[in-house]
């Protein structure tokens, strides 16, 4: 069966990158997306995320606007526990 190529939304960009465990060039799916408005800055909310399918990416993009226009700002995950901040 032969999928026909759809158009990435414009919140999606296919990017190559290096995988550092190969060494090889492999293609990945960058998704930036609007995530609403912080209530306590008024500053606009964008969200950065890099995935290794489009599959994965365009879900990811249905799940944060749907969550922004709802009102649910999704907060970032601090993964090392502040150590890396200057």
């Amino acid at each position: 069966m032969a999928s026909t190529r759809r158009q990435l939304p414009p919140q999606i960009k296919k990017i190559e990158v290096l995988d550092r465990t190969t060494g090889k060039t492999v293609v990945r799916y960058r998704l930036a997306a609007s995530a609403g408005v912080n209530v306590e800055t008024g500053k606009r909310q964008q969200v950065l995320r890099h995935y290794p399918t489009e599959r994965e990416a365009r879900a990811a993009l249905a799940e944060i606007t749907d969550a922004a226009t709802q009102g649910h700002v999704r907060e970032p995950v601090d993964t090392d526990g502040g150590a890396g901040v200057c």
